[in-house]
C-alpha cells in the first residue's frame, strides 16, 4: 500500500506536500472563484417553477398543435384584461390554445425544516467555507472564514391550469402530473439547490365565455417548500495567519509551521 500517492504500471507518483502543495492549489484556483451562494429570491422561485412547466419535467406536448404547451405566471389581472395583451391569438385576435397558466394563492412562512421555528436565529451567521489565502510577499498564510445565516424558508402555493379546446391535451396534462407526483413530492433545481415541490390538490372547471365557445379548464395545486437568502446578510473574516517553513530530513521535505497570530 501506497499512503498519499498513486500507482501508475511500475511508477509511484507522490503527490506535492508543504509550501509547494499551498503554491499548487492557490495556482488551481480560479481567481473569479465565488465561494458564497447566490441570492434568492421569490422571484427565483417563481421563474423556476414556470421554467419547469416549460421546459422540464412538467412541459407537455399538445397532441392539437404538435407543440410545447406554453406557460406563464399569472398576475392580479382579470382574464379579460390579460387576453387582450397575451401575444398566442389568431388573426380574429381569439386566444389559441391550449396554454397553461401559474398564479400563486398563498406565500407563508416555509414549513421545511418543521413547524418549530424556535432554533432559526435571523440574527446569527454560521461557518460556511474556509478559504486559503497567501501573501506572496512574505510567505503568510491564512483563512478568509466565509459565513452565511440561516436561510429563510418559505412556502408557496401555485394554481396552475391549463387551458385547452382539446379533452386529449387536458389527459396528457394529467398523465404528466400523475407520473411526477407518483411519490407525492419532486424536486426543482434553483441555482443549485434542490426544493421540493407536492401535488395538494386537482380539480376541473370548464366554462363557457361571452361568445358561447366551450373550453376545458384542468387545475393543479402544488406548493414548494422552498427557501429565500440574501447574499447581503453574507461575512467574510480572516482567521489566524501562520508562517510556513520547509525543511528536509533525510532528503524528504518536512512540513514544519511555526504558527503566529
Amino acid at each position: 500500500m501506497i499512503p498519499k500517492g498513486a500507482k501508475y504500471g511500475n511508477k509511484v507518483f507522490i503527490g506535492k506536500s508543504g509550501e509547494e502543495r499551498v503554491r499548487e492549489l492557490l495556482d488551481d484556483t480560479d481567481a473569479k472563484t465565488v465561494f458564497l451562494p447566490e441570492s434568492i429570491s421569490i422571484i427565483d422561485l417563481d421563474t423556476e417553477m414556470v421554467n419547469v412547466l416549460n421546459n422540464g419535467n412538467l412541459s407537455v406536448v399538445s397532441d392539437s398543435r404538435k407543440e410545447r404547451v406554453p406557460a406563464f405566471l399569472f398576475g392580479a389581472e382579470k382574464w379579460s384584461e390579460f387576453a387582450k395583451t397575451w401575444q398566442y391569438t389568431d388573426d380574429d385576435k381569439n386566444i389559441i390554445f391550449p396554454i397553461i397558466t401559474v398564479r400563486k394563492t398563498e406565500t407563508k412562512f416555509g414549513s421545511r425544516l418543521g413547524e418549530n421555528r424556535h432554533f432559526i436565529s435571523n440574527q446569527k451567521t454560521y461557518e460556511y467555507t474556509r478559504v486559503p489565502v497567501r501573501d506572496a510577499n512574505n510567505g503568510i498564510i491564512g483563512y478568509e472564514i466565509y459565513k452565511v445565516p440561516n436561510p429563510t424558508p418559505i412556502d408557496i402555493t401555485y394554481e396552475v391550469r391549463m387551458f385547452s379546446d382539446f379533452s386529449r391535451d387536458i389527459n396528457k396534462f394529467d398523465e404528466k402530473f400523475m407520473r411526477q407526483f407518483q411519490d407525492n413530492q419532486f424536486y426543482i433545481n434553483v441555482k443549485g439547490h434542490y426544493m421540493p415541490v407536492f401535488l395538494q390538490s386537482s380539480s376541473d372547471e370548464n366554462e363557457t365565455d361571452i361568445e358561447k365557445v366551450n373550453y376545458l379548464i384542468r387545475i393543479h395545486n402544488m406548493t414548494l417548500r422552498g427557501f429565500i437568502i440574501d447574499e447581503n446578510d453574507f461575512e467574510v473574516i480572516r482567521a489566524n495567519q501562520r508562517i510556513v517553513k520547509i525543511t528536509e530530513i533525510d532528503g524528504k521535505e518536512v512540513d514544519r509551521d511555526n504558527y503566529q497570530l
